[in-house]
């Protein structure tokens, strides 16, 4: 049921601490052993409490060192384990590289986020008046027509093996919701329109810019946008409802994740396939490192008010700021959830924090986030 859902997410946390009697890990290297059995232990216990199929968890923590663990299997009938390296969908935190990309792009001056729409598609409805930047900050007006029970959910869902271009997608648009900059919501209409204009601006395929701008000089390997780039073999399968059917695999053999139409579908609004250390890599490098210049880091959490959203109380450029009970001090995050998967990429300013867990069930975007909090909580205790 969650086809296009493709929604949400942003979780960034860190992990700490060791014997006082080893020597602190690099920036780079491992935390100290001692912190990683206790977190590994955290998560085992976690995952299987909310008996997801397969999960797997990174964390970057300044000063101490990176972790990283799977749990679980990737497929049930094989019987494979989930590692740390396992790829999984990570749904609509794809929205977060996107952004990063544009931001990145913008300070190149290869694009520019004031451009209108109708540069590219200049018979979209306000096209004159929708910019770049109301794309990105889901500001743009622009037709939500996705939903669960909308008939293109029930188009991409009745047909797995489809392949479904943007602007096949996007010719299930009607009227606008309301005129650009008035209000914010969330809606993937946004992030697909943006990877046209990207595109559109570069004259390359936004998975070319994507590579070359932020996934190569991360090293990035495993990290893929669909379906302009395929997984490599050994992904994580989904599991959910499909078709009327109870809870199942929905591989469908294309090598796509989590089946062709809706990775086909998702595209920039959420098409990535990505392990959880490199998406916690990602955080890391976009809110704390040097991956962007100071003022693209900074307009990547200019955070605006979104009138109430329960997910993102604030939202800026693919990523959201929120608060968590078990956290202290506002936490940025990007959510995603589509048909079999879950996740979470979230970042703890305070301490610098960053932490990515990605599931393989559907409908678990809030057992990712409830497991990232306990690993923040883990990785921060006294030892």
């Amino acid at each position: 049921r969650r086809v296009l859902a493709w929604c949400l997410g942003l979780v960034v946390a860190v992990a700490g601490c060791g014997g006082s009697t080893q020597p602190s890990p690099s920036r780079d290297g491992p935390v100290a052993p001692g912190l990683a059995r206790k977190l590994q232990r955290a998560f085992d216990q976690q995952r299987e409490f909310y008996e997801l199929p397969g999960a797997a968890a990174a964390l970057v923590i300044p000063d101490k060192g990176t972790w990283s663990g799977g749990s679980g299997v990737a497929d049930r009938q094989s019987g494979r384990r989930a590692t740390a390296r396992t790829t999984f969908a990570i749904a609509s935190i794809t929205k977060a590289f996107v952004g990063a990309l544009a931001l990145k792009l913008a300070q190149e001056g290869r694009v520019s986020l004031d451009d209108p729409l109708s540069r590219t598609l200049p018979r979209w409805p306000h096209a004159d008046r929708i910019t770049l930047r109301h794309l990105l900050r889901q500001t743009s007006g622009v037709s939500r027509f996705d939903g669960l029970e909308s008939p293109v959910f029930r188009a991409i869902q009745r047909d797995p093996s489809a392949f479904w271009s943007p602007r096949r997608v996007l010719s299930w648009a009607r009227a606008p919701s309301f005129a650009p900059g008035k209000r914010w919501e969330y809606n993937n209409t946004n992030y697909l329109l943006a990877g046209l204009v990207l595109e559109h601006a570069t004259d390359e395929p936004v998975a070319a810019a994507l590579r070359r701008e932020i996934l190569d000089p991360l090293g990035l390997r495993d990290v893929v946008l669909q379906p302009q780039e395929r997984p490599r073999s050994g992904a994580a399968h989904g599991y959910g409802p499909s078709g009327g059917q109870r809870e199942h695999d929905l591989a469908d053999g294309s090598g796509f994740v989590p089946f062709r139409s809706v990775a086909s579908a998702s595209w920039t609004a959420g098409g990535i396939v990505a392990s959880a250390p490199s998406v916690a890599k990602f955080g890391d490098a976009v809110l704390r490192g040097d991956l962007l210049g100071r003022a693209a880091r900074e307009q990547m959490t200019n955070f605006q008010d979104t009138g109430g959203a329960p997910e993102y109380p604030a939202y800026a450029f693919g990523m959201g700021r929120t608060l968590w009970s078990r956290v202290s001090g506002p936490v940025w995050v990007a959510f995603g959830s589509t048909a079999g998967f879950g996740s979470t990429l979230a970042h703890l300013p305070a301490k610098g924090i960053t932490v990515a867990v990605l599931a393989n069930r559907d409908d678990s975007t809030r057992l990712t986030m409830a497991i990232a909090e306990v690993l923040i909580e883990t990785a921060t205790e006294d030892p």
